[in-house]
């Protein structure tokens, strides 16, 4: 894994909190009540409960949050999940992905380099609407990368339990931490045999990769698997570039 691809954006964060530290240091002292300290560490935590709420529901419908998403679009999703309007979801989805879909595909391709002739080949599927090919490359890709990323993979279970669960608990940062919550719980993607009954119209892996769904070739499954792709890239794989960073540059 090629994390130096990162390495520049992340120098400037930290001269940017460097320098902001700095100006921190000639400022007078800012005194807060306890009262409003529990009030901001309150609404802080509310902020990170609803990330996390969004993104497990997103996940429940197959669909994966970008950390580079517009506000407008998650404030447009949250009302739409909690009143059952799915379709209104799926369609904000991919208005997005369709949106920034040249982003997310130089991306993911020059996040994982050593996979860019395999990726490269499924998103031209995409393009040309081949999804009985390319859909089940994106699955296959997504369960490689966690493997690469996490050391387990994206639909790896032990006793019901994902993987992924306990792996991303090295990511102590809580708003992260709030975007990794699709990766503790089951949902549409990776339901297994037994759950796959409770996501009837949602892309299942399992039931694709092994040869049992016949109708999964659609657009909108397409984007379902891209989501996922984008999310481990920009999520995931985000992460572990930054803890690495700062290892290097004796931050932790």
């Amino acid at each position: 894994m090629k994390i130096i691809v990162q390495m520049n954006r992340f120098k400037q964060i930290f001269e940017e909190l460097r320098q902001l530290k700095e100006g921190f240091k000639t400022s007078e002292p800012i005194s807060l009540t306890s009262e409003q300290l529990e009030a901001s560490n309150k609404q802080t935590e509310e902020r990170f409960t609803k990330i996390s709420t969004l993104s497990t529901d997103l996940a429940q419908r197959g669909w994966y949050l970008h950390d580079k998403m517009p506000l407008k679009y998650i404030n447009m999703l949250r009302p739409l999940l909690r009143t059952n309007k799915y379709a209104e979801v799926d369609a904000h989805m991919i208005t997005y992905l369709c949106h920034a879909f040249r982003e997310i595909e130089q991306e993911i391709i020059s996040a994982f380099p050593e996979r860019a002739e395999i990726l490269s080949a499924a998103f031209l599927g995409h393009h040309r609407k081949d999804y009985a090919l390319c859909i089940p490359v994106f699955l296959a890709q997504a369960d490689g990368i966690c493997s690469e990323l996490l050391g387990v993979g994206v639909y790896s279970r032990a006793k019901g339990i994902p993987k992924t669960a306990s792996a991303v608990e090295r990511f102590k940062d809580k708003f992260t931490s709030a975007f990794l919550e699709p990766l503790r719980v089951s949902g549409a993607l990776n339901a297994n045999e037994k759950e796959k009954h409770q996501y009837p119209d949602i892309l299942n892996r399992h039931e694709v990769l092994h040869g049992k769904s016949l109708d999964y070739a659609t657009s909108i499954n397409s984007f379902r698997a891209i989501s996922l792709l984008c999310y481990l890239c920009s999520t995931v794989f985000s992460e572990r570039a930054f803890d690495e960073f700062k290892k290097q540059e004796g931050q932790i």
